[in-house]
Order: structure tokens, then sequence, then C-alpha cells
């Protein structure tokens, strides 16, 4: 019998935490989760969570102000991280778990800080009206290999 359950890719609110303020700008740290489409259990979902938390915790103590995005997908063997007003909805800094032997706090500050480079953006907290400025430019960045 078909399952008559409407799906979606539209991530679902998981929580919504307060992490503090950039240049007036209120931050939020929101949880999300999008089920797989075809119905099955996600034998990985907490997990998952559990380190998609970690990079974004991670991403905002190193680089803070900047409205990360991060994933894990460990089925996959991939997790990454975006920031969706300059990168757009699909593109993100994808790390391929295959390619390290260990997915440690390090590895994701040195990708990050070479993907704001990339958009000419500073390391380190994030300057509002540089931000806004790349916003403009933002068809001109050379995202290379990323994926």
């Amino acid at each position: 019998m078909a399952d008559d359950t409407e799906r979606s890719d539209q991530p679902i609110v998981l929580s919504e935490t307060d992490i503090g303020t950039a240049e007036g700008a209120r931050l939020v740290a929101r949880r999300t989760y999008i089920p797989p489409m075809d119905g099955s259990d996600d034998d990985y979902a907490e997990f998952d969570m559990q380190v998609a938390t970690g990079i974004g915790m991670l991403l905002n103590k190193h680089y803070f102000g900047y409205r990360w995005k991060s994933f894990a997908d460990t089925r996959q063997g991939i997790v990454g991280f975006q920031i969706p007003s300059l990168m757009g909805p699909t593109l993100h800094y994808v790390i391929n778990l295959k390619q390290y032997s260990d997915l440690n706090p390090q590895l994701i500050i040195e990708k990050a800080g070479e993907l704001l480079e990339r958009m000419n953006l500073p390391r380190g907290k994030a300057d509002m009206a540089r931000v806004l400025e790349a916003e403009q430019r933002k068809e001109t960045f050379d995202f290379g290999k990323i994926q």
C-alpha cells in the first residue's frame, strides 16, 4: 500500500537559540532536519545533528557574525557548510570524509577560512559592511573546486 504522507524537502525547525548580536543584528542558531524523501528511517539523524551542531558552534565561535549553515550526512560520507546569503541555497563547501583520516576542529576552521578568503572577507569576526558589499558582488566569486 502506498504511503500517503506528504513529503517535503523543506527543513523542519527543531529549535532556535539566540547566540548574540553582530553590529546590532540578532543572530539565531536554528537546528533543522530534512527527513529522507523516500520515507525511510534515517538511522544517522541524531548523530548527523550532533555533528552539524558542533560544526555550526565551531564556525560561530571562530568566525562570529557570519550567518553559517552547516550540515552532516554520514550516510553519504560528507559534512559541509555555507553562508546562504553569499552562496545561494545550493552551493556548499563540502568535505568528503573519505579524504581525511580525522574530522577535527582545525580542519573545519581552515576550510571555512579559505571560503571567506575566496569571497574577500576577513577571517575572524564578520564586518557587516563588508558582508553587505560582498552580497552585491556574489556573482563574481570564484569558488573553484568547492562542491
